[in-house]
């Protein structure tokens, strides 16, 4: 398969959209106080799977918060946010002045 110019002015385009705007809105969010988050739903069979998964997001150090249970014809649908905790300190310290070193 050929990409013209034009072909990889396009994509160029869309990908750096697909980057620039989640980072930009991020960046505009933290400096008005809101936490970077992302919304996620899983089904499960049971409230006890579900503790599972999410004792095994705490092992792996992801912050998330529980934002909604409800009944599911497979079991029980939750939803919830992954925190980034890590992305919101860097970009604070940015918004200081700051520079962020790990």
């Amino acid at each position: 398969m050929e990409c013209g110019d034009e072909d990889l002015e396009r994509w160029a385009e869309r990908i750096g959209r697909a980057i620039l705007l989640p980072m930009v809105r991020a960046i505009k969010d933290v400096g008005e106080g809101e936490r970077i988050e992302e919304r996620m739903s899983i089904v499960v069979k049971d409230w006890e799977e579900a503790q599972s998964f999410f004792k095994h997001l705490r092992r792996q150090g992801v912050g998330y918060k529980i934002i909604e249970r409800q009944e599911h014809p497979k079991g029980l649908l939750i939803t919830f946010s992954r925190l980034y905790q890590s992305t919101e300190d860097k970009i604070k310290m940015y918004l200081e002045g700051k520079t962020w070193k790990e």
